[in-house]
Parts: C-alpha cells; structure tokens; sequence
C-alpha cells in the first residue's frame, strides 16, 4: 500500500487491493487536508475492491471524531453535522453517492470541519451495485443500488454515532431507532425526533434531509428562549373522554358511569394565561382498588393542590417540587385507599394510574409525565410525542436496567408500593419533567394511550401521523371551536371499536386575537 503521486489538482491516489481488512489496519498519517471533498470511487473488476482515494495535500491537523466531545456539546453536535450534511451534497453535486459509511474513518479539525478517508465506494450515477456485500457498519440495504435511491439513513445513523457514540453502537441494530427517539426525549429535543424517524426510514435524499434538520435546529433554538411573551396570550381548551366501544363489557350496562371510564381529566384555568391541564388513566388490572378509584383520586388533589400556583411567580425550580410533592401525596392517597378495601394488599395488583400534566403559564410548558399517556405537540407541519413510555422496554433499553416482563408493562405509576415486613409502605415514583416554550404554531394535546393505540396504523410512528389528520379533519368539521374538536376525534378515533377509554385533553395559544396552531 502507498500513496501515488499525480499531476497538479492538488491530490493524492490511494489505491488497495482488498476494500475491508487491509485498509482498516492501515496506519493513517495523522494530519489531512483543509477542506477535503470526499474521494471519488471507481468500481472494480472484483467486486468493488479496488478503491481510489482523492485528497488535496495535508495541510491541518485533524483528530478522531470520538475526540471531540460531541456527546458533552449538543451544540458542537450540531455544527459538525451541518457541516457533514454540506460535504455529502458536494459529493452529491459531482455526480456521486455516498451510501454506506464507516464511523472510523471520520476526522474533524478544530473548526468541526469534516475529513473522511472513503475507502468504501460512492455510486455513480450509472452505476447500479450490492453496497450489501462490503459489510461496512452502516449502508442501505437495497439491492441492487442505484443513484436516484434515498440515502438519508447514513445520515441518520451518522447523526446517532456523534450525539449517542459508544450506547448507540451497543444496541441491537432492531432497537437502535427507538434508543435513539427515547433519548431525545428524555433529553428535551423532540424537535429532532420526526426529522430522525424519517431519515433513519430512509425517507430523504441529502437536500431534504439536509433542509429538514435545519428546520429542527431553528425550532430548537426559538424553544430555548424561554421569556414569556409580552403579549397576552389566552388559551383555548377542550376535554372529552369515553369508554371505547371494544371495551365495554355486557355487564357493564349495570355499572356506573364512572366505574366503566377508568380515565379521569383536568381543565383548570388559574389566570388569563395559565392553565393547569392533566389526563389520569386508571390500571384496570387492579386487584385491590379499581383503576376510576385510582384516576379519579388524583384527580380531586390535584385540583386541591393546585390552588397553590394561583398568583405565584413560576420557575422551573418551583413547579418541579409542586409536581415532585403533588405525586407522592397522590400515590400516599391511592394506598392509604387500598388499604381500606383490604388491609392484606399486597404490591402486584394495587389500584394505580398513570399520570400527564402541563402547567402552561404564558408561552411556558412545564410537563410532568408518570407511565405511558402521552402529550403530544402538533404544529402546521408535524405531530411528535414528547414525552417517554415508562415501560420494561423503555428502561431496559434507554435507563440500562436489569428487568424483565413484557416491554410494555408499565413500571412507574401512581399507586407504587412494596412490602416491608408484614406492612404495605408506599415506594418513590419515578416521573419525567421538562419545561419548553409552546411555539405560536403549536397545539399542546394530552391523552391516554388509547388515542394513539386506537388511530389506524401499522406502527406507532405512522400511527402518530395519522392521528394529525384526524386532529385536522376534526378542526376543520368543527369550525376550529377546540371543544369540538376533541369530541370529533374521539368520535372518529372509536370508529375503530376502540379496546380502550379514551381521554383528550387540548390546549391551543390565541395571541392578540390570531389563532395558533392550526393544522388545516
């Protein structure tokens, strides 16, 4: 192996004789060139493996991309990402692809300028080729290739590596989307999530993906400015909540009403521009207790314990204990209620809830979320889930924990105890909290878990799209009154013979007399 000297545009001729093994045990200079395109790839005689490498000549410094600290500096993150996006649409403008990709052959100089040694092949555009049989680390796996394929999940998995390195690459390759999602969430930065879905599927070619996670970085940043407007905003709200068709039971024709919607909600407005918003979706497996028990005891203190936020300057400090206070006295209350019904309950089947809030104050959402309800935010353009499923399969995945059971068994409720002795004590909850600015285009929808099951879909991402529809049909047949709109798509939602109680709860700014949001 050696580098070949040619005439003066400035580059350098790497050529090797078998594509994988040799070149990855190489000892690379370790300086290379200002701004480098990536090299042009010429296809072998033998299966692909013979490869040219273009560089101009070594001018600067450069280290490993594990060096530079990408996981620590989101915005570092960012900025090198851009900056890779830019690089693959050069390639791309000279007539090449790049579709599959090594991690270790990424370099960066202090500037987060991008070099890669491609020692894998670019496509053609008349070339029509298995990336398959490289076994590189990351590649799209169509075959055969050709140029006018999208390559979007490159990117995407490019992007995971920077932000997530070592415990991306440690997942099940079938996991890694979900890990990735998950952590975002847990994070903050749903505003990326819907961009990353869609590239890791494959969805885009480089100018669109490129545009759309610009798009997420704007949002990102506008988020992060978290002074309230000074403009009056009022907020527009609607509630609604059934029991699913497919749930109802013939004997339930002899129950009350509320013993057959185990779902309970909140509205409760403290000020012109703050209001408090909650769905509580009772467990129905309960042995001691029932699930409507559970839910609608959350229900009555919160609405108690919330008379505490009327007149009080908000932070994040602040909320975060009412919420962290409000759920252990929620979850003291469900057992001290059990243990009513029967003095020997034990842990497995105690009443219990799940638990999503907003305290909406201002153009500010604080978000407090136990178990796997879900709040969503949906603009002009997009619909994306911001909170976390706390489930087996989310904390084995995400948190790295020893547990087993079905993945979507829940395991932080509200009604959480163990035994001590012979005494039933109440345990920690568990809860995700986050504040973020509600952009003025954003509509803020909290629900239980069954309008989302219960939207026609394959999957919950395609689920989560369709379900915007619904939103924008129901708006639309309701002549934008919110009220009316959560009826419609409960209505529409339980077209479906739902197996579930559904319960939505909408909140949508109107500032200076302009409606936000809207999703027609």
């Amino acid at each position: 192996m050696g580098f070949h000297e040619v005439k003066r545009e400035q580059v350098e001729v790497f050529t090797v004789s078998k594509v994988h093994e040799d070149i990855l045990d190489y000892d690379y200079p370790k300086t290379f060139p200002e701004n480098l395109i990536l090299p042009i790839k010429s296809l072998s005689k033998r299966n692909g493996a013979e490869v040219k490498l273009y560089f101009p000549v070594p001018q600067k410094k450069v280290r490993e991309w594990r060096e530079c600290g990408f996981s620590e500096n989101f915005e570092n993150t960012i900025k090198a990402f851009e900056n890779i996006l830019n690089l693959f649409e050069k390639v791309e403008n000279t007539g090449y692809k790049i579709f599959c990709f090594d991690m270790r052959a990424l370099y960066f100089d202090d500037d987060l300028n991008p070099y890669i040694l491609t020692y894998f092949p670019l496509v053609g555009k008349d070339d029509e080729i298995d990336i398959s049989k490289f076994e590189m680390p990351i590649y799209i796996n169509t075959k055969p290739l050709k140029f006018s394929e999208n390559n979007s999940r490159v990117l995407a998995e490019i992007f995971a590596n920077l932000k997530y390195g070592d415990e991306y690459k440690s997942k099940e390759p079938r996991d890694r989307r979900r890990f990735v999602e998950e952590a975002l969430t847990i994070e903050g930065l749903f505003d990326f999530k819907n961009w990353f879905e869609k590239s890791f599927s494959n969805k885009y070619d480089v100018k669109v993906c490129k545009a759309k996670f610009l798009d997420s970085v704007a949002r990102y940043r506008e988020r992060q400015e978290l002074n309230g407007t000074g403009n009056k905003i009022r907020y527009r709200t609607g509630a609604h909540s059934v029991y699913g068709t497919g749930k109802v039971k013939e004997d339930d024709d002899f129950k009350e009403e509320d013993r057959v919607n185990q779902d309970a909600y909140v509205v409760k407005r403290l000020g012109d521009s703050r209001v408090l918003i909650a769905v509580m979706d009772g467990v129905s497996t309960s042995k001691y207790g029932d699930g409507n028990i559970a839910s609608n005891l959350v229900k009555k203190l919160l609405l108690e314990e919330s008379d505490t936020l009327n007149d009080v300057e908000l932070n994040y400090e602040i909320v975060k204990q009412f919420y962290e206070s409000f759920i252990e006295k929620a979850n003291d209350a469900i057992l001290k209620e059990a243990l009513k019904i029967e003095q020997a309950a034990s842990p497995d089947g105690l009443m219990s809830t799940t638990f999503v809030s907003a305290l909406v104050d201002k153009n500010v959402v604080y978000l407090c979320s136990v178990g796997d309800s879900p709040a969503l935010l949906l603009s002009q353009d997009e619909v994306v889930r911001i909170n976390v499923r706390h489930n087996v399969g989310f904390e084995k995945l995400v948190l790295g924990r020893t547990i087993s059971g079905d993945p979507n068994s829940l395991t932080q409720v509200i009604g959480k105890a163990r035994k001590e002795g012979d005494r039933l004590v109440a345990e920690k909850v568990e809860s995700q909290f986050m504040v973020f600015k509600l952009l003025p285009d954003e509509t803020l929808i909290l629900g239980s878990d069954g309008i989302i099951e219960f939207t026609v879909g394959a999957h919950e991402a395609e689920k989560i799209e369709n379900f915007k529809k619904v939103y924008a049909e129901s708006y639309n047949e309701a002549k934008g009154k919110i009220k009316a709109t959560a009826q419609r798509i409960l209505a529409k939602i339980d077209q479906n013979i739902a197996g579930d109680n559904l319960t939505i709860v909408i909140v949508k700014p109107e500032e200076n007399g302009a409606r936000g949001g809207d999703a027609r």
